[in-house]
């Protein structure tokens, strides 16, 4: 089994998913989403964009997670855990992304001076 399909197993499986539920939000076929989990086949980028939605997470979590998805952990609660830290992570520094964001767009303002 390949990293991004154990992730997608083990997210599902967390969130107490049966594998037709994922399969029918993401519009493909529950043997192809069974070969996907079983690291038998790739999703497509636009598959797993939807599968990542179908499950509630970013896609780009759903790789970096993957990634970060290493041999290392023996037991599925261990990678369970391993990857909510890094959705955690990763949802804090949305969070923080986001406030820059929002106080850069205060301070591009050009600052008009009312005193003539």
């Amino acid at each position: 089994m390949n990293n991004l399909g154990k992730t997608i197993r083990i997210i599902r499986q967390a969130k107490g998913m049966k594998l037709n539920s994922l399969a029918k939000s993401a519009g493909v076929s529950v043997p192809f989403l069974s070969l996907v989990e079983g690291g038998d086949r790739q999703p497509s980028l636009h598959v797993l964009r939807k599968l990542a939605e179908g499950l509630s997470i970013p896609s780009e979590a759903l790789i970096l997670m993957s990634v970060g998805n290493n041999s290392e952990l023996t037991s599925s609660d261990e990678v369970t855990t391993e990857i909510t830290k890094n959705v955690d992570r990763l949802i804090k520094l949305e969070e923080k992304l986001e406030l820059l964001l929002q106080a850069s767009e205060g301070t591009d303002e050009p600052k008009v001076n009312h005193s003539s």
